[in-house]
């Protein structure tokens, strides 16, 4: 970029300017601001002096700039009753809409407030979008058969079904476990020793929930409300017999399935009258014997 001296020093003008272009459209410094062609102002091409000219307070009040627009004086504020009278004119609203309006909004009031009193509902087995409570009271209260089958817990408690009338029964085709609601007076073949069924409140990733959905033969999912050992009630999902895979009548379980139910209650610290229920069932060899 070359430079040369421009004219001889004047008032108000740099000594230095650039060599102006014709076909660029370029504008020497020396030339005044107010005479230069109307187009559009760069930063780069104007002198500090006129920038802090144009940009002052009163010049932007009065005169709009290409800097600084002016701007129009805001609306006058109106008064709350004004407003008030012109809600109702726009919306029609009356002395006895006004009324009623009152009287809905106490209905509803009243209504929130009974509903306040209401505990809230529990909510669903699915914890979040990628986990949910299971509920074991089967083989898998043995950690091995999870670990057999590739399934990782979250977390695990002792629990109780809350519903009294469900009850343990090994009424499942081969002698497997179920559970299933039972009126007070029925007997069983071999009577709980305990008011409610225990097991284990598992927290597994849905995909896990899914791998071991497809490894229980005969059962579907359904959905039960439990307690753990410290008083915390969630739903949760839980294995029971399908109804074709549901026997008439009780039947004695095999010898190694009552085993994984004992060593799993011990392990998971169940209680000690629902383990010695389990230690108390009869068992045969192979499934199918008397």
């Amino acid at each position: 970029m070359q430079w040369k001296n421009a004219a001889p020093s004047v008032e108000g003008r740099p000594k230095l300017c650039r060599r102006a272009s014709a076909s660029a459209g370029c504008v020497p410094y020396c030339q005044p601001f107010n005479q230069r062609p109307a187009r559009g102002r760069s930063l780069r091409h104007v002198p500090l002096a006129v920038l802090q000219r144009d940009s002052s307070p009163a010049r932007s009040a009065s005169v709009g700039n290409g800097f600084n627009e002016a701007k129009p004086a805001p609306p006058q504020l109106i008064d709350t009753v004004t407003a008030m009278k012109l809600n109702k004119l726009l919306l029609g609203v009356t002395e006895m809409d006004t009324a009623a309006a009152m009287e809905s909004e106490r209905i509803v009031q009243e209504y929130s407030n009974r509903s306040s009193q209401v505990p809230p509902e529990t909510p669903g087995p699915d914890i979040d979008a990628d986990s949910c409570w299971y509920f074991a009271y089967g083989a898998n209260l043995h950690y091995d058969t999870l670990t057999r089958r590739e399934v990782r817990v979250l977390s695990r408690d002792p629990a109780i079904v809350c519903d009294t009338n469900v009850r343990m029964l090994f009424k499942h085709r081969g002698g497997y476990a179920t559970l299933q609601a039972l009126p007070p007076n029925q007997q069983q073949l071999y009577p709980s020793l305990s008011e409610h069924v225990h097991g284990v409140l598992y927290r597994l990733r849905k995909e896990e929930m899914r791998k071991l959905q497809r490894r229980e033969g005969g059962y579907k999912l359904g959905q039960m409300q439990v307690e753990t050992y410290d008083g915390t009630r969630v739903k949760a999902w839980v294995f029971v017999s399908s109804p074709w895979a549901l026997l008439p009548h009780e039947v004695s379980p095999t010898e190694s399935y009552m085993r994984k139910l004992r060593e799993g209650a011990a392990d998971q610290f169940l209680d000690p009258m629902h383990q010695a229920w389990l230690s108390s069932v009869e068992t045969v060899p192979i499934a199918g014997l008397p």
